[in-house]
């Protein structure tokens, strides 16, 4: 990767991968569970990981896991059952803030996308300051 600097790159791609997505949304919609570990499952009754915070990865869950072998690694795992249309909802307003950086964006699912910024640099700048507006 050539080094960053204020020349123009001939063409510069930024993925957008979020991770832990579905379960930093369920921390911010629920205060309470700010930095503590949270699973989402396929469900109310749901008995698989369908993602998990931080601070549950940290304890070893992983997507995929049983829930019952999640709680053995980390008791205090707080179960949250996946909201899909909240996922959709925020998902929307974020790549609807990525499209303005660039309308050349490929939506790849809820939680990523490809933005082609290469046109956008005498405007936004070199790509390590296009990343980190991306970033904010």
């Amino acid at each position: 990767m050539p080094a960053v600097s204020d020349e123009f790159w001939d063409r510069v791609i930024i993925l957008v991968d979020m991770n832990c997505f579905f379960a930093q949304i369920e921390q911010q919609d629920n205060p309470f569970w700010r930095n503590r570990p949270v699973a989402i499952t396929n469900g109310k009754l749901g008995s698989t990981i369908i993602t998990s915070s931080y601070e549950a990865r940290a304890y070893g869950v992983k997507t995929g896991m049983r829930l019952k072998e999640a709680r053995g690694l980390c008791p205090e795992l707080i179960q949250a059952p996946s909201r899909p249309h909240r996922y959709v909802e925020k998902s929307t307003q974020i790549m609807q803030a990525l499209e303005k950086i660039t309308p050349d964006l490929e939506i790849y699912s809820v939680d990523e996308a490809f933005l082609d910024v290469t046109h956008c640099q005498s405007l936004l700048g070199n790509p390590e300051t296009i990343a980190k507006l991306v970033k904010k």
